[in-house]
């Protein structure tokens, strides 16, 4: 399969998307588990 460049842009938009989104999800978590320790 003839992979073209202009394939490769969107590739990396998406995966520099995906991996802000799992950063945001993963200090979504921190947070959560801080806010907990500190409740106990």
């Amino acid at each position: 399969m003839i992979q073209w460049p202009v394939l490769a842009v969107p590739r990396a938009v998406r995966a520099q998307t995906w991996y802000r989104e799992f950063r945001e999800i993963a200090l979504m978590c921190v947070v959560y588990n801080i806010k907990r320790a500190i409740k106990q």
